[in-house]
């Protein structure tokens, strides 16, 4: 039967899609060795482009979670930070209820939980 596709017909042909999301959750210790994944990271970035041709390749977010518990874990956050610089990948810092939105939602339970322990 037909149908009203007004509303269809006002939605973008051409939309990005969510990046896919690579998530790692280790304390920034030197024996996870963060800085491995984040030149595979921009390794994996590179050839994707180049293998990409006319069609825009993925979007990939790399999440690195972990606790810093003492000032040489936050320098060793600080020297990713700038290898992330250095490899050409954006970054940003964020606390732990700004990584569970990321991952979809949940922050207000995961709070709550945490608060009933």
């Amino acid at each position: 039967p037909p149908c009203d596709t007004a509303a269809l017909r006002a939605l973008p042909l051409e939309r990005r899609a969510a990046p896919l999301l690579l998530l790692s959750v280790a304390q920034f210790r030197p024996e996870k060795d963060h800085a491995l994944q984040l030149k595979a990271f921009a390794a994996l970035l590179r050839r994707a482009s180049a293998s990409a041709g006319d069609t825009p390749p993925p979007r990939l977010l790399l999440v690195l979670a972990g606790a810093v518990r003492h000032e040489q874990d936050a320098a060793r956050l600080a020297a990713l930070a700038a290898l992330a610089t250095s490899l050409g990948l954006r970054h940003a810092t964020a606390d732990g209820r700004a990584v569970r939105e990321l991952l979809g939602g949940g922050a207000e339970e995961a709070e709550e939980a945490e608060e009933a322990e």
